[in-house]
């Protein structure tokens, strides 16, 4: 497995940061066996469509999560039940009761969602 990622923050749009998203160059999907891509992590994922066509013409399994790409599985989920599921499992697997999320701020749909499941 290898995990091809940025360092900058990718919110951020300011030009001098790109350089680094040409580490997306240096992938060749010959060497592997499948593809994963992680969406939501990319401000703007159509800087990923040279490695997409790429990963389409080698033939190789491709998966999006949270996102679509053409010749890709797509995958979603939802991060609030996730969340709850989560929190149900620490309750009744490992008896926790005493659990802090910290999601962002106060409004944050997560915090919301979960201390209303607690």
């Amino acid at each position: 497995m290898v995990v091809f990622s940025n360092i900058y923050n990718h919110w951020i749009r300011e030009e001098f940061l790109n350089f680094e998203n040409v580490i997306y160059d240096f992938f060749d999907p010959s060497g592997f066996d499948g593809v994963i891509v992680t969406a939501e992590v990319f401000l703007d994922i159509s800087i990923l469509s040279p490695v997409y066509e790429r990963v389409r013409k080698s033939g190789i399994p491709a998966v999006v999560i949270s996102g679509d790409i053409e010749g890709f599985q797509s995958v979603y989920s939802d991060d609030v039940i996730d969340m709850e599921r989560l929190c149900e499992h620490l309750i009744t697997v490992h008896k926790f009761r005493d659990i802090d999320i910290l999601t962002g701020p106060k409004d944050n749909i997560f915090f919301l969602q979960t201390a209303r499941g607690l």
